[in-house]
């Protein structure tokens, strides 16, 4: 099965790599145009310490940005080639978000570089209140990040992201009746780890599972599969997603359950929403088996609602995070709105209420979420 996906995936390039062989010019030189967004909150908290629980703030301010550089230019055959790099607008580890190139034609869309896979782009998560906290990939964890004794904390994803944006090519299908395919490899699950290297390394690191700690999935094949339709007023969208790692290099992971051996991991998503006018109600669903043996698997339901009226949002999520390798489990309520008060500006706010086991700084949380984002 696995020279089967190679095949296909050499296939794809092959089909764009003889486009861009066929005699073409571009009319211009391709140059980069800037853009990106910078989000700024607000939150005010409420949580039940228990005794011996690290202490939380029960105010912050807290905001996220990024600078993208974007191109892309047609060639006189009509085949569009692409750029883009989005830079964090603060230092971090993960200093350039993606960086990839692309060829967009009759054939499809190939992909090249440091991006999210198919799965990820092709899914489709429950409608949210406030797509920044409650969304299936949420950019903020207003009580921690997940570390090895706290997988996911109360703020967990739920998107297919087995590869985040480790350095893959990706293929996409143009769509026959509103249905479009997807198709991603990874080599080496770890991202913009000495890249440049020939012949490459086997690169263990951390940040590849769930746990931190250098457990590496690698050889990673991600498929995607989504219907996309729209009859007058009514809509469609849903998707379905699978992705395999045909290796592991880690023999065992250190677990808040212990230590657990590795194997192979799977993950499956599936996403549906349905529209009517300025309505939309829908649900999503993640299975992953975190690559470890035994019955050590997550799941992850999530369903939500919203409408939309001209400039104003109001939209409510449920989601229900299970890890079956231990007690910490997580119930997630959400309430939000938008208003947007100019092109690209928009203003939110939002009520969230965590409700998780046996994580004595995170039960019962309550918070309260206010401010703006603005994308350029």
């Amino acid at each position: 099965m696995r020279k089967t996906l190679l095949a296909t995936t050499a296939l794809a390039a092959a089909t764009g790599m003889a486009a861009i062989a066929s005699p073409a010019s571009a009319a211009e030189r391709l140059s980069l145009g800037i853009g990106g967004y910078f989000q700024a909150y607000y939150g005010f908290f409420d949580s039940d310490e228990d005794a011996g629980a690290q202490s939380t703030r029960s105010n912050d301010f807290f905001r996220e940005a990024e600078v993208h550089f974007r191109g892309e230019v047609a060639l006189d055959n009509g085949m569009k080639v692409g750029v883009n790099v989005e830079l964090e607008a603060e230092t971090c580890d993960d200093q350039i978000d993606e960086s990839y190139l692309y060829f967009q034609g009759d054939f499809g869309k190939l992909v090249l570089g440091s991006e999210n896979s198919a799965a990820y782009l092709m899914s489709y998560g429950a409608p949210a209140a406030f797509s920044s906290i409650d969304g299936a990939d949420p950019n903020y964890y207003p009580f921690g990040t997940p570390t090895a004794t706290t997988v996911v904390g109360p703020q967990f994803n739920y998107a297919p992201n087995m590869t985040t944006d480790s350095e893959k090519v990706s293929y996409f299908s143009p769509r026959f009746g509103g249905f479009g395919f997807g198709l991603s490899y990874t080599p080496d699950n770890t991202e913009d780890v000495a890249g440049a290297f020939i012949p490459s390394r086997d690169k263990d690191g951390a940040g590849l599972s769930p746990y931190f700690g250098g457990n590496a999935f690698d050889e990673v094949v991600e498929a995607a599969i989504n219907f996309e339709q729209k009859w007058g007023s009514f809509g469609v969208l849903a998707g379905a997603t699978y992705g395999h790692s045909f290796s592991t290099e880690s023999a065992a992971v250190v677990t808040p359950g212990g230590v657990i051996g590795t194997e192979k991991r799977d993950q499956v998503s599936a996403g549906l929403n349905l529209t009517y006018s300025g309505f939309t109600v829908g649900a999503g669903y993640l299975w992953d088996d975190l690559g470890l043996q035994g019955n050590n698997d997550r799941t992850v339901w999530a369903f939500g609602g919203a409408w939309a009226n001209g400039p104003l949002r109001i939209g409510a999520s449920v989601a229900l995070n299970d890890n079956n390798n231990t007690t910490e489990n997580t119930t997630r309520y959400s309430l939000g709105t938008s208003y947007v008060y100019a092109p690209g500006m928009t203003a939110n706010a939002g009520v969230f209420y965590w409700d998780t086991d046996s994580v004595p700084q995170y039960e019962n949380t309550m918070a309260v979420i206010v401010g703006t984002a603005v994308s350029f």
